[in-house]
């Protein structure tokens, strides 16, 4: 049984905090847990980051030692660095891991990460696949209904013409797209 399933079984609602870019570091989630939350997430994690074991990431990770019920939340786009990612994961302790899908910033999104993996639901796919084969862990997903062509002209995104061009000429893909797809696993 994992750590959710036990908190399930336990309790009828669980308390958790989201996770947030640049305020759930580790005294953020700490307190978190200190006031009572069932459930906390890091901050996003690079996936590159991790598996290629930057010294400054694992010693910042390595701050959650000890710590129950931390999520990490991992982004990026190559899909054969997430299992070995997830395995690097658990041997740090965390409990849980998420994928971010669903970040629309601007830095995250002109990598290809976040929000911009919802349209190339292969690629997703491969993403939680090779996840689910370097963890025991839970994994969850964050999601967002989609990102818009008109959206990233407004806000003036800077993203590569190529994007653009590739999202001009693609029907929108929803959430209930990427469900459909990774319901297999």
């Amino acid at each position: 049984m994992n750590f959710i399933q036990e908190l399930k079984s336990k309790k009828t609602t669980i308390l958790t905090s989201a996770p947030l870019d640049g305020v759930s570091d580790f005294a953020f989630c700490k307190i978190c847990l200190d006031g009572g939350a069932d459930i906390v997430f890091t901050e996003m994690t690079s996936v590159n980051d991790l598996y290629y074991k930057s010294k400054k990431l694992i010693a910042y990770l390595n701050q959650f030692k000890g710590l129950k019920n931390v999520v990490i939340q991992l982004y990026g786009k190559e899909a054969d660095k997430f299992e070995k990612a997830a395995k690097i994961a658990e041997e740090i302790g965390f409990s849980g891991i998420d994928i971010n899908f669903g970040c629309p910033a601007k830095n995250v999104i002109s990598n290809g990460g976040g929000v911009m993996l919802m349209r190339d639901l292969d690629n997703v796919y491969k993403i939680i696949e090779n996840t689910l084969k370097g963890t025991s862990l839970p994994v969850s997903i964050k999601i967002r209904a989609g990102i818009s062509v008109e959206s990233i002209k407004k806000h003036q995104l800077k993203i590569s013409d190529d994007t653009l061009n590739f999202l001009e000429n693609k029907e929108i893909i929803t959430a209930l797209d990427l469900l459909k797809k990774i319901k297999s696993l």
